[in-house]
């Protein structure tokens, strides 16, 4: 079996299949990669999540984490270092401002669903995200409530044409999601 590059875009199932031990450096790098014992979060989650996913998840440098999980696994630690620059662009931040859409919208009506139950019990509450962002009507905003940034989530719902917005209240990160 070829040696597996670890890069941003690395799936983290599939690197923890090709280097199975790298779960311990994973978990030394953010307690928010203890999910990834639930079996089924590894096989679902785990699967679709890339390491610069992964990164803004658990509130990790991605330079850092690639950089590690190479030495840990015997690699060149050396990174790309274009794919660490697009990976940066490209993260989601809890940071940015309210946007304009969201600021005169009155919250009591967006369409809410509380994704934490559903994580915690090692579900993937995928499909019935999608559902719901999809019925949105025009102008209405659906809020997401998650433990930790739902960023593979994020970037689909942005890919098929809806805007997005995350910001933490206490432990629950909330992310709006409206049609353009």
């Amino acid at each position: 079996m070829a040696l597996l590059n670890i890069t941003p875009q690395t799936k983290i199932g599939e690197m923890l299949e090709a280097y199975p031990a790298l779960e311990d450096t994973l978990l030394k790098l953010s307690p928010s990669f203890a999910k990834l014992k639930n079996p089924i979060l590894r096989k679902t989650i785990a699967r679709v999540v890339s390491l610069r996913q992964a990164a803004e998840v658990g509130k990790v440098d991605l330079g850092t984490m690639v950089a590690e999980l190479r030495k840990a696994a015997g690699l060149n630690r050396d990174t790309e270092s274009g794919d660490l620059a697009k990976a940066g662009a490209e993260s989601i931040s809890l940071n940015l401002p309210e946007p304009v859409w969201l600021m005169d919208y009155d919250l009591s009506q967006a369409i809410v669903f509380d994704a934490r139950s559903v994580i915690e019990e090692g579900g993937s509450p995928l499909n019935e995200i999608l559902s719901r962002v999809k019925r949105l009507g025009e102008g209405e905003v659906m809020l997401l409530l998650t433990p930790f940034v739902p960023v593979p989530v994020i970037e689909l719902v942005l890919s098929k044409g809806y805007l997005s917005w995350s910001k933490q209240e206490g432990e629950t990160i909330q992310t709006f999601f409206r049609k353009k």
